[in-house]
């Protein structure tokens, strides 16, 4: 089952080549014939048509019943949609756009969906990594590191020295964890 995928054309050019839904490429339906030209010198397949045309989708998809993906300009999500609807009423379509439409027969996922489920964790783990790099590059140049832990650590505070540890890529030698009581705690591996 071959997806199509019917995208904003400056997002086109931008997503081919990192889409395979299904395990198939998908094909794409643009409304320029220069477009369908750079994909297909791409190895992409494209069928040019009208968007908001429903023979557009049954020329596109054949006697096939791919899911498609919508996600068309603001303001022509919807008669976009209608027109796969026309043209197609029983494929499987995902209108990706305007938090407030509603087309009857689709899932429609908002773009703030992606903000949320996609680029947040993503951005947040992107910060972590620059706060790793800033810690292990300030301890970089140092032979040795004091891990220094609370008086009686409990169990949380010697994780964590293991974790710091860990995170400096360092052995016991190279930085001991230790407790204010001069104890010297050997846990890890050498």
């Amino acid at each position: 089952m071959r997806p199509v995928l019917v995208l904003p054309e400056d997002l086109v050019l931008h997503l081919e080549g990192h889409i395979a839904l299904s395990g198939e490429p998908p094909l794409y339906l643009v409304s320029r014939p220069t477009l369908r030209a750079k994909l297909a010198r791409r190895k992409a397949r494209a069928v040019t048509g009208d968007p908001e045309d429903p023979t557009a989708y049954r020329r596109a998809l054949g006697r096939g019943r791919g899911p498609l993906v919508v996600a068309a300009p603001a303001g022509r999500s919807a008669r976009v949609a209608s027109a796969v609807r026309a043209g197609l009423p029983d494929a499987a379509v995902l209108v990706v756009g305007d938090e407030h439409l509603h087309v009857p027969g689709a899932i429609t996922v908002p773009l703030s969906a992606f903000g949320e489920r996609v680029l947040q964790p993503e951005l947040e783990r992107a910060q972590e990594r620059a706060r790793v790099e800033k810690i292990r590059a300030h301890f970089e140049g140092a032979p040795r590191v004091l891990i220094l832990m609370q008086d009686d650590p409990d169990p949380d505070a010697i994780a964590s020295a293991l974790a710091l540890r860990t995170l400096l890529g360092r052995n016991r030698t190279g930085a001991p964890i230790c407790s204010r009581n001069a104890r010297m705690y050997s846990v890890g591996a050498r």
